[in-house]
């Protein structure tokens, strides 16, 4: 069953600091060619896996810690690499 579907777009800022809040003066601007969107199904159970561009070694031992199946770099993703993970996590 399909829950929901969100999309963000992208922003630049141009001048100023975004990460001030409220009290900062910020010049930015969306960018509609580029987007992070999530999906949400109703599921049984949720496996997390991380990935980032950063090499796993950079996470020593908060991928355990997090819960999460298990770590991808982002290089290396792919389907079987995906499918290897969560076959090895639940078998």
């Amino acid at each position: 069953m399909f829950l929901t579907r969100k999309r963000a777009f992208a922003r630049a800022g141009l001048l100023g600091n975004p990460s001030d809040g409220y009290h900062g003066k910020t010049v930015s601007f969306s960018v509609r060619n580029y987007w992070a969107e999530v999906v949400l199904y109703e599921w049984d159970s949720v496996e997390i896996v991380l990935v980032s561009s950063r090499d796993g070694e950079a996470f020593a031992g908060r991928v355990a810690q997090s819960g999460a199946v298990g770590f991808i770099a982002k290089a290396d993703l792919d389907g079987p690499s995906l499918r290897a993970l969560l076959g090895s996590a639940s078998g």
